[in-house]
Protein backbone atom coordinates (compact mmCIF):
# COMPACT_ATOMS: atom_id res chain seq x y z
CA UNK A 1 0.00 0.00 0.00
CA UNK A 2 2.64 2.47 1.15
CA UNK A 3 5.41 2.21 -1.80
CA UNK A 4 3.34 3.25 -4.38
CA UNK A 5 4.40 7.36 -3.35
CA UNK A 6 7.15 6.53 -5.54
CA UNK A 7 5.82 4.53 -8.36
CA UNK A 8 3.89 5.56 -11.49
CA UNK A 9 0.03 4.94 -11.38
CA UNK A 10 -0.79 1.69 -13.88
CA UNK A 11 -4.04 1.71 -14.95
CA UNK A 12 -5.97 -1.67 -15.57
CA UNK A 13 -5.20 -4.44 -18.18
CA UNK A 14 -8.31 -5.72 -18.04
CA UNK A 15 -10.62 -7.46 -15.43
CA UNK A 16 -9.23 -10.58 -14.30
CA UNK A 17 -12.73 -11.30 -12.16
CA UNK A 18 -14.36 -13.11 -14.33
CA UNK A 19 -15.56 -15.71 -12.63
CA UNK A 20 -18.35 -13.67 -10.55
CA UNK A 21 -19.62 -11.76 -13.61
CA UNK A 22 -20.00 -15.02 -15.93
CA UNK A 23 -21.98 -16.33 -12.96
CA UNK A 24 -24.34 -12.75 -13.33
CA UNK A 25 -24.01 -12.13 -9.32
CA UNK A 26 -24.10 -8.52 -8.50
CA UNK A 27 -20.38 -7.74 -6.77
CA UNK A 28 -20.08 -8.35 -2.95
CA UNK A 29 -18.24 -5.42 -2.82
CA UNK A 30 -19.99 -2.29 -3.36
CA UNK A 31 -17.99 0.80 -4.92
CA UNK A 32 -18.15 4.16 -3.82
CA UNK A 33 -17.64 7.57 -5.02
CA UNK A 34 -17.09 9.98 -2.35
CA UNK A 35 -16.99 12.98 -4.99
CA UNK A 36 -14.58 14.73 -3.14
CA UNK A 37 -10.77 13.28 -4.68
CA UNK A 38 -9.77 11.65 -7.61
CA UNK A 39 -6.10 11.19 -5.76
CA UNK A 40 -4.74 8.20 -5.13
CA UNK A 41 -5.83 6.97 -1.36
CA UNK A 42 -2.81 4.90 0.09
CA UNK A 43 -4.45 3.74 3.17
CA UNK A 44 -7.72 3.19 5.17
CA UNK A 45 -8.81 2.42 8.68
CA UNK A 46 -11.85 1.79 10.17
CA UNK A 47 -12.09 2.07 14.51
CA UNK A 48 -15.28 0.65 14.32
CA UNK A 49 -18.42 -0.62 11.69
CA UNK A 50 -19.20 2.93 11.06
CA UNK A 51 -15.78 5.42 11.67
CA UNK A 52 -13.21 5.26 9.38
CA UNK A 53 -9.95 7.19 7.65
CA UNK A 54 -8.71 7.08 4.40
CA UNK A 55 -5.13 9.16 3.73
CA UNK A 56 -3.63 9.26 0.22
CA UNK A 57 -1.64 12.00 -2.30
CA UNK A 58 -1.72 15.64 -2.06
CA UNK A 59 -2.32 15.13 1.92
CA UNK A 60 -5.93 13.71 1.33
CA UNK A 61 -7.87 13.07 4.66
CA UNK A 62 -10.55 11.68 4.36
CA UNK A 63 -13.42 9.94 6.84
CA UNK A 64 -16.88 8.43 7.23
CA UNK A 65 -19.26 8.04 10.11
CA UNK A 66 -21.45 6.05 8.39
CA UNK A 67 -19.34 2.81 7.35
CA UNK A 68 -18.35 4.54 4.13
CA UNK A 69 -21.39 5.49 2.71
CA UNK A 70 -20.80 9.18 2.61
CA UNK A 71 -16.78 10.67 3.16
CA UNK A 72 -15.84 13.95 4.61
CA UNK A 73 -12.51 15.92 3.94
CA UNK A 74 -10.35 16.74 6.51
CA UNK A 75 -7.92 19.67 6.71
CA UNK A 76 -4.41 17.99 7.00
CA UNK A 77 -2.08 21.58 6.58
CA UNK A 78 0.18 19.43 4.11
CA UNK A 79 0.25 18.93 0.44
CA UNK A 80 3.25 16.01 1.10
CA UNK A 81 1.29 12.65 0.65
CA UNK A 82 0.24 11.04 3.30
CA UNK A 83 1.19 7.26 3.07
CA UNK A 84 -0.30 5.52 6.34
CA UNK A 85 -2.92 6.22 8.97
CA UNK A 86 -3.09 4.43 12.50
CA UNK A 87 -6.30 5.37 14.57
CA UNK A 88 -6.10 4.10 18.06
CA UNK A 89 -9.63 4.82 19.06
CA UNK A 90 -12.48 7.17 17.69
CA UNK A 91 -11.03 10.19 18.60
CA UNK A 92 -6.75 9.51 18.74
CA UNK A 93 -5.12 8.99 15.69
CA UNK A 94 -1.85 9.51 14.05
CA UNK A 95 -0.15 9.44 9.87
CA UNK A 96 3.13 9.55 8.09
CA UNK A 97 3.75 10.84 5.19
CA UNK A 98 6.38 12.04 2.63
CA UNK A 99 9.16 14.57 3.81
CA UNK A 100 9.31 12.99 7.24
CA UNK A 101 5.22 14.21 7.74
CA UNK A 102 3.70 12.93 10.82
CA UNK A 103 0.21 14.57 11.93
CA UNK A 104 -1.26 13.48 15.19
CA UNK A 105 -4.95 14.01 16.07
CA UNK A 106 -6.80 13.72 19.77
CA UNK A 107 -10.70 14.90 18.62
CA UNK A 108 -11.31 12.98 15.75
CA UNK A 109 -9.75 14.77 12.83
CA UNK A 110 -11.35 17.85 13.69
CA UNK A 111 -7.67 19.24 13.92
CA UNK A 112 -4.34 18.10 12.83
CA UNK A 113 -0.78 18.78 14.36
CA UNK A 114 2.47 18.36 12.87
CA UNK A 115 4.62 16.16 15.08
CA UNK A 116 8.58 16.42 14.44
CA UNK A 117 10.22 13.53 13.15
CA UNK A 118 13.55 14.88 12.69
CA UNK A 119 13.68 13.59 9.14
CA UNK A 120 13.14 15.02 6.08
CA UNK A 121 12.81 10.74 4.09
CA UNK A 122 9.65 9.80 3.22
CA UNK A 123 7.70 8.06 5.88
CA UNK A 124 5.46 4.74 4.23
CA UNK A 125 4.15 2.95 6.98
CA UNK A 126 3.19 3.42 10.93
CA UNK A 127 1.47 0.66 13.33
CA UNK A 128 0.96 1.06 17.06
CA UNK A 129 0.50 -2.01 19.24
CA UNK A 130 -1.38 0.78 22.01
CA UNK A 131 -1.94 4.09 22.24
CA UNK A 132 1.80 4.46 23.74
CA UNK A 133 4.11 2.02 21.60
CA UNK A 134 4.43 2.18 17.63
CA UNK A 135 6.95 2.13 14.85
CA UNK A 136 7.29 4.37 11.36
CA UNK A 137 9.41 3.20 8.37
CA UNK A 138 10.03 4.24 5.40
CA UNK A 139 12.95 5.25 2.63
CA UNK A 140 16.32 4.66 2.38
CA UNK A 141 15.94 1.92 5.60
CA UNK A 142 14.67 4.40 8.17
CA UNK A 143 12.85 3.48 11.13
CA UNK A 144 11.27 5.18 13.71
CA UNK A 145 10.30 4.47 17.24
CA UNK A 146 7.74 6.20 20.15
CA UNK A 147 6.51 5.62 23.53
CA UNK A 148 4.53 8.14 24.36
CA UNK A 149 1.81 8.14 21.64
CA UNK A 150 3.86 10.09 18.60
CA UNK A 151 4.28 13.12 20.56
CA UNK A 152 8.11 12.40 20.11
CA UNK A 153 10.45 9.94 17.45
CA UNK A 154 13.17 8.00 18.47
CA UNK A 155 15.65 6.47 15.56
CA UNK A 156 16.41 2.86 15.33
CA UNK A 157 19.05 1.51 13.42
CA UNK A 158 18.12 -0.88 10.10
CA UNK A 159 21.03 -2.11 9.31
CA UNK A 160 19.97 -1.74 5.25
CA UNK A 161 19.69 1.34 3.13
CA UNK A 162 17.08 -0.21 1.09
CA UNK A 163 13.60 1.62 1.21
CA UNK A 164 11.44 -0.09 3.93
CA UNK A 165 7.32 -0.07 3.04
CA UNK A 166 5.62 -1.54 5.89
CA UNK A 167 5.94 -2.54 9.37
CA UNK A 168 3.89 -4.78 12.22
CA UNK A 169 4.69 -5.81 15.40
CA UNK A 170 2.44 -7.76 17.42
CA UNK A 171 3.35 -6.92 20.95
CA UNK A 172 6.52 -4.70 22.51
CA UNK A 173 9.33 -7.23 21.28
CA UNK A 174 8.14 -8.79 18.05
CA UNK A 175 7.85 -6.87 15.20
CA UNK A 176 8.75 -7.29 10.95
CA UNK A 177 9.61 -4.98 8.32
CA UNK A 178 9.34 -5.55 4.50
CA UNK A 179 10.86 -3.59 1.51
CA UNK A 180 12.62 -3.50 -1.59
CA UNK A 181 14.92 -6.33 -3.07
CA UNK A 182 13.74 -8.62 -0.94
CA UNK A 183 14.22 -6.99 2.43
CA UNK A 184 12.68 -8.47 5.52
CA UNK A 185 13.78 -7.69 8.96
CA UNK A 186 12.70 -9.20 12.08
CA UNK A 187 13.20 -8.17 15.68
CA UNK A 188 12.32 -9.50 19.28
CA UNK A 189 13.61 -6.53 21.18
CA UNK A 190 11.32 -4.13 20.24
CA UNK A 191 13.55 -2.70 17.12
CA UNK A 192 16.62 -2.52 19.76
CA UNK A 193 18.33 -4.27 17.19
CA UNK A 194 16.97 -5.74 13.86
CA UNK A 195 18.10 -8.62 11.95
CA UNK A 196 17.50 -9.70 7.95
CA UNK A 197 15.50 -12.42 7.89
CA UNK A 198 16.26 -14.90 4.87
CA UNK A 199 13.82 -15.00 1.95
CA UNK A 200 15.21 -17.03 -1.45
CA UNK A 201 12.91 -14.31 -3.24
CA UNK A 202 14.28 -10.70 -4.47
CA UNK A 203 10.71 -9.36 -5.77
CA UNK A 204 9.69 -6.11 -3.60
CA UNK A 205 7.73 -6.69 -0.87
CA UNK A 206 4.90 -4.40 0.10
CA UNK A 207 2.47 -5.38 2.78
CA UNK A 208 3.58 -8.17 6.19
CA UNK A 209 0.84 -9.27 8.29
CA UNK A 210 1.30 -11.19 11.52
CA UNK A 211 -1.66 -12.81 13.90
CA UNK A 212 0.34 -13.77 16.21
CA UNK A 213 4.32 -14.22 17.07
CA UNK A 214 4.74 -17.54 14.68
CA UNK A 215 2.63 -16.56 11.98
CA UNK A 216 2.40 -13.73 8.82
CA UNK A 217 2.33 -13.08 5.88
CA UNK A 218 3.98 -10.42 2.93
CA UNK A 219 2.89 -10.21 -0.07
CA UNK A 220 4.77 -7.94 -3.41
CA UNK A 221 5.61 -8.12 -7.13
CA UNK A 222 5.16 -10.79 -9.00
CA UNK A 223 2.09 -12.29 -7.44
CA UNK A 224 4.16 -12.99 -4.32
CA UNK A 225 2.61 -14.61 -0.99
CA UNK A 226 4.89 -15.31 1.14
CA UNK A 227 3.81 -17.37 5.07
CA UNK A 228 5.90 -17.54 7.46
CA UNK A 229 5.32 -20.39 10.75
CA UNK A 230 7.93 -19.98 12.53
CA UNK A 231 8.55 -15.90 13.19
CA UNK A 232 10.13 -15.16 9.84
CA UNK A 233 12.83 -17.79 10.44
CA UNK A 234 11.81 -19.77 7.12
CA UNK A 235 9.13 -17.97 4.32
CA UNK A 236 7.10 -20.23 2.26
CA UNK A 237 5.78 -19.38 -0.72
CA UNK A 238 1.90 -19.99 -1.59
CA UNK A 239 -0.18 -19.54 -4.49
CA UNK A 240 -2.53 -17.17 -5.68
CA UNK A 241 -1.41 -17.54 -9.80
CA UNK A 242 -1.60 -13.91 -10.14
CA UNK A 243 2.19 -13.70 -11.21
CA UNK A 244 2.31 -10.80 -13.23
CA UNK A 245 0.46 -8.33 -10.97
CA UNK A 246 1.42 -6.55 -8.02
CA UNK A 247 0.12 -7.71 -4.59
CA UNK A 248 -0.04 -4.58 -2.72
CA UNK A 249 -1.50 -5.02 0.76
CA UNK A 250 -2.36 -8.06 3.13
CA UNK A 251 -4.89 -8.43 5.68
CA UNK A 252 -5.80 -11.32 7.99
CA UNK A 253 -8.61 -11.77 10.83
CA UNK A 254 -7.47 -14.71 12.85
CA UNK A 255 -4.66 -17.66 11.47
CA UNK A 256 -7.40 -19.01 8.73
CA UNK A 257 -9.38 -16.07 7.14
CA UNK A 258 -7.24 -12.88 4.80
CA UNK A 259 -7.35 -11.05 2.06
CA UNK A 260 -4.99 -9.58 -0.42
CA UNK A 261 -5.44 -6.66 -3.05
CA UNK A 262 -3.27 -5.56 -5.27
CA UNK A 263 -2.93 -3.88 -9.07
CA UNK A 264 -6.20 -4.06 -11.67
CA UNK A 265 -8.75 -4.15 -8.51
CA UNK A 266 -7.70 -7.61 -7.72
CA UNK A 267 -8.45 -9.37 -4.07
CA UNK A 268 -8.26 -12.29 -3.35
CA UNK A 269 -9.66 -14.24 -0.07
CA UNK A 270 -8.34 -17.29 2.03
CA UNK A 271 -10.66 -19.09 4.35
CA UNK A 272 -7.67 -21.96 4.97
CA UNK A 273 -4.37 -19.97 6.40
CA UNK A 274 -3.53 -18.97 2.95
CA UNK A 275 -3.30 -22.85 1.72
CA UNK A 276 -5.72 -21.42 -1.01
CA UNK A 277 -6.31 -18.20 -2.27
CA UNK A 278 -8.67 -17.52 -4.76
CA UNK A 279 -10.07 -14.45 -6.30
CA UNK A 280 -13.47 -11.94 -5.05
CA UNK A 281 -15.10 -9.39 -7.81
CA UNK A 282 -14.30 -6.26 -7.00
CA UNK A 283 -16.09 -4.84 -9.24
CA UNK A 284 -12.96 -2.41 -10.69
CA UNK A 285 -9.97 -2.82 -12.38
CA UNK A 286 -8.53 0.38 -10.52
CA UNK A 287 -5.24 -0.61 -8.43
CA UNK A 288 -6.24 -1.33 -4.65
CA UNK A 289 -3.34 -0.16 -2.34
CA UNK A 290 -4.97 -1.33 0.67
CA UNK A 291 -7.35 -3.18 2.62
CA UNK A 292 -8.81 -3.61 6.35
CA UNK A 293 -11.03 -5.59 8.40
CA UNK A 294 -12.77 -4.79 11.28
CA UNK A 295 -14.38 -8.25 11.60
CA UNK A 296 -14.46 -11.57 9.14
CA UNK A 297 -17.67 -9.86 7.26
CA UNK A 298 -17.21 -6.05 7.50
CA UNK A 299 -13.99 -4.25 5.55
CA UNK A 300 -12.83 -1.36 2.72
CA UNK A 301 -9.98 -1.27 0.55
CA UNK A 302 -8.93 1.98 -1.07
CA UNK A 303 -6.67 2.26 -4.30
CA UNK A 304 -6.11 4.47 -7.35
CA UNK A 305 -7.48 7.90 -8.12
CA UNK A 306 -10.24 7.71 -5.09
CA UNK A 307 -11.19 4.32 -5.19
CA UNK A 308 -13.07 3.29 -2.37
CA UNK A 309 -15.14 -0.05 -1.81
CA UNK A 310 -16.78 -1.88 1.60
CA UNK A 311 -18.35 -5.18 1.60
CA UNK A 312 -20.89 -6.66 4.47
CA UNK A 313 -20.13 -10.33 3.77
CA UNK A 314 -16.59 -10.80 3.76
CA UNK A 315 -16.03 -9.99 -0.07
CA UNK A 316 -18.73 -13.01 -0.83
CA UNK A 317 -17.76 -16.25 -2.16
CA UNK A 318 -14.84 -17.02 -4.00
CA UNK A 319 -15.12 -18.09 -7.37
CA UNK A 320 -13.94 -22.36 -8.28
CA UNK A 321 -10.50 -20.82 -9.36
CA UNK A 322 -8.02 -19.05 -8.07
CA UNK A 323 -7.88 -16.62 -11.41
CA UNK A 324 -8.57 -16.87 -15.36
CA UNK A 325 -6.65 -16.04 -18.04
CA UNK A 326 -6.94 -12.60 -19.44
CA UNK A 327 -6.96 -11.64 -22.77
CA UNK A 328 -5.63 -8.35 -24.44
CA UNK A 329 -8.32 -6.86 -26.68
CA UNK A 330 -9.54 -3.58 -26.89
CA UNK A 331 -13.18 -1.26 -27.64
CA UNK A 332 -13.15 1.61 -29.71
CA UNK A 333 -14.82 4.44 -30.39
CA UNK A 334 -15.41 4.33 -26.13
CA UNK A 335 -17.41 5.96 -25.18
CA UNK A 336 -20.16 5.19 -27.86
CA UNK A 337 -23.16 6.17 -29.30
CA UNK A 338 -24.28 2.98 -31.52
CA UNK A 339 -21.36 0.64 -32.55
CA UNK A 340 -18.30 -0.47 -30.57
CA UNK A 341 -15.51 -2.08 -32.34
CA UNK A 342 -13.94 -5.41 -30.62
CA UNK A 343 -10.11 -5.75 -31.58
CA UNK A 344 -9.06 -8.84 -30.16
CA UNK A 345 -5.70 -11.07 -31.16
CA UNK A 346 -7.45 -14.28 -31.01
CA UNK A 347 -11.30 -14.97 -32.84
CA UNK A 348 -14.27 -14.44 -30.64
CA UNK A 349 -16.24 -17.47 -29.35
CA UNK A 350 -18.91 -15.86 -27.23
CA UNK A 351 -19.97 -12.43 -25.97
CA UNK A 352 -22.13 -11.13 -23.11
CA UNK A 353 -22.87 -7.55 -22.22
CA UNK A 354 -23.07 -6.78 -18.59
CA UNK A 355 -24.81 -4.00 -16.97
CA UNK A 356 -22.14 -1.35 -13.83
CA UNK A 357 -23.48 -4.66 -11.51
CA UNK A 358 -22.08 -7.14 -13.41
CA UNK A 359 -25.36 -8.43 -14.42
CA UNK A 360 -26.13 -10.44 -17.98
CA UNK A 361 -27.81 -8.47 -19.94
CA UNK A 362 -30.43 -10.57 -22.13
CA UNK A 363 -28.37 -12.95 -24.45
CA UNK A 364 -30.04 -12.39 -27.49
CA UNK A 365 -30.02 -9.05 -27.49
CA UNK A 366 -26.65 -8.65 -28.63
CA UNK A 367 -24.39 -10.56 -31.59
CA UNK A 368 -21.43 -9.84 -33.37
CA UNK A 369 -21.76 -8.17 -36.84
CA UNK A 370 -19.24 -8.32 -39.47
CA UNK A 371 -15.97 -7.40 -38.57
CA UNK A 372 -16.86 -7.52 -34.78
CA UNK A 373 -19.02 -4.74 -34.81
CA UNK A 374 -21.51 -4.69 -31.54
CA UNK A 375 -24.50 -2.68 -32.01
CA UNK A 376 -25.02 -0.96 -28.73
CA UNK A 377 -27.73 1.21 -29.48
CA UNK A 378 -30.41 0.01 -27.77
CA UNK A 379 -28.75 0.59 -24.27
CA UNK A 380 -29.45 3.42 -21.69
CA UNK A 381 -26.39 5.47 -21.44
CA UNK A 382 -23.99 4.84 -18.97
CA UNK A 383 -21.12 2.27 -17.76
CA UNK A 384 -21.28 -1.43 -18.86
CA UNK A 385 -18.39 -3.70 -19.22
CA UNK A 386 -18.04 -6.06 -22.62
CA UNK A 387 -16.90 -9.74 -21.67
CA UNK A 388 -15.73 -11.79 -24.49
CA UNK A 389 -14.75 -15.35 -24.55
CA UNK A 390 -11.49 -16.53 -26.98
CA UNK A 391 -9.36 -19.37 -27.38
CA UNK A 392 -6.66 -17.75 -24.90
CA UNK A 393 -9.01 -17.21 -22.08
CA UNK A 394 -11.99 -14.92 -20.81
CA UNK A 395 -11.56 -10.77 -20.24
CA UNK A 396 -14.16 -7.98 -19.67
CA UNK A 397 -13.82 -4.14 -20.87
CA UNK A 398 -15.82 -1.40 -19.66
CA UNK A 399 -17.72 0.73 -22.25
CA UNK A 400 -19.54 3.90 -22.02
CA UNK A 401 -22.48 4.34 -23.95
CA UNK A 402 -24.08 7.99 -24.65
Amino acid sequence: MMYVYTRTLLVGFALCLMQAFAFGQSPYWQLHNPLHTGNNLLDVQFVDAQTGYAVGSAGTILKTTNGGTSWEVQSSGTTNALTSVHFFNSQTGLIVGGLGTILLTNNGGTSWQAQKSETSKALLNVHFIDSQSGWAAGFEGIILYTNNGGISWISQNSGTTNDLYSVYFTDSLNGWIVGESGSILGTTNGGTSWQAQISTNINWFNSVYFTDAQTGWLVGEGGTILKSSNSGANWQAQTGNVNSYRLNSVYFKENQTGWIVGDNGIILATRDGGTNWQVQNSGTTNRLLSVHFIDAQNGWAVGASGTILSTTTGGGPVANKSIVSTVDFTLYPNPAEEFVQIKSEYPVQSLNVLDAQGKKMHKNQFALLANNRLDISGLQPGLFYIQIKTQAGVAVQKVVKE
